[in-house]
């Protein structure tokens, strides 16, 4: 079996999604700090109390308060979670205003323990969901999982693997090859090598001029149309 050759990577959509990957990361790290900047009851240490929080912020708030705080209420009346902040100074108001993506009032005294505040909004569990197989959560909070990307690399890169797709990088290959010997021959004025470029489906190395090169962008569309129809 003949080896598969590279014929496209996608450096732009690849270092997009390495970016995106960090950009999760730190908001999630933002999440969990903006938890605790706002109570002291419980931290999050694990990926399982992560997720747990990520569900519904607002929720997993309320009950650390109703469940650290024990109060005794006659007649099975519950207890209102915003009353109970109220009591005890928590600043549940601006906790939900972060979260709904709301300005804080100027008398913010958690505000000022949360170290994400470049965050523009709260991560949802949506975006976590898309993101979550690349990350890992240390005891720092969560980093990109190195190995995850390495292997995702390859989803930005297209291969000629097969005889007939070995064969139509060959007939390309041959092509600029046969095209450039013959300029050096003979010689193509300028508008001739702008105008076989686009007839050709090719590239100049210095725009309107200079050798043909290949576009690895048109040839890996050729490529992935050969890989559709061998899978029918």
């Amino acid at each position: 079996m003949e080896a598969k050759v590279l014929v496209y990577h996608d450096v732009n959509k690849e270092s997009d999604f390495f970016a995106k990957v960090d950009t999760v990361a730190e908001r999630a790290n933002a999440l969990c700090n903006i938890f605790e900047s706002f109570q002291s009851w419980k931290r999050i240490t694990t990926l399982e109390e992560f997720e747990w929080l990520i569900r519904d912020p607002a929720a997993a708030f309320d009950e650390v308060l109703t469940k650290s705080v024990k109060i005794s209420v006659e007649g099975n009346i519950p207890v209102v979670p915003e009353q109970l902040a109220l009591m005890l100074g928590i600043d549940r108001v601006n906790y939900m205003n972060i979260l709904e993506g709301r300005i804080v009032t100027s008398d913010c005294t958690a505000c000022k323990k949360i170290r994400y505040k470049q965050v523009p909004r709260v991560i949802t569990i949506q975006e976590y969901e898309k993101y979550k197989a690349y990350l890992t959560f240390t005891s720092g909070g969560f980093i990109a999982d190195e190995a995850a990307l390495e292997a995702s690399q390859e989803r930005f890169r297209v291969y000629a693997e097969t005889p007939k797709q070995l064969d139509t990088l060959k007939h390309w290959e041959d092509l600029v090859r046969i095209i450039n010997e013959h300029d050096k021959r003979y010689g193509f004025n300028t508008t001739d090598k702008v105008i076989m470029s686009k007839a050709f489906h090719l590239l100049l190395s210095r725009g309107m001029e200079g050798e043909f090169q290949l576009n690895k962008e048109y040839i890996k569309n050729d490529i992935l149309k050969l890989q559709y129809s061998e899978r029918q």
